[in-house]
């Protein structure tokens, strides 16, 4: 009876040992799983302060972008409004000086 409780004891012992070990090798794990999810929160972070930085660059980008094109049509505008004055102040002075040598004294 001896040899027996002492048979089941080391069998105990072995199933305890083997669930020790276990629960190390689960602790192990847990810890890398930490450590990895630990880097892919800091990843994370890096990213959304990236994408921040190239947002707001680029929107000051599209800011400029859109003064430059309304300053190209402005100049656009006052080159024609200034062309268009003067021709018909020439159309005028034109008109005015062929209205005087055609007309008799």
């Amino acid at each position: 009876m001896a040899s027996k409780l002492q048979q089941e004891v080391e069998e105990v012992k072995v199933v305890m040992i083997e669930n020790m070990n276990k629960s190390e090798e689960r602790s192990e794990k847990l810890t890398d799983l930490e450590e990895r999810s630990d880097n892919l929160r800091n990843s994370g972070k890096m990213f959304v302060k990236t994408s921040q930085k190239v947002k707001d660059e680029k929107k000051k980008q599209n800011v400029r972008s859109k003064y430059i094109l309304y300053a190209i049509v402005g100049s656009l505008a006052l080159i024609i409004i200034i062309v268009l004055v003067i021709s018909l102040t020439y159309n005028k002075t034109t008109s005015v000086q062929n209205t005087s040598t055609s007309s008799p004294p």
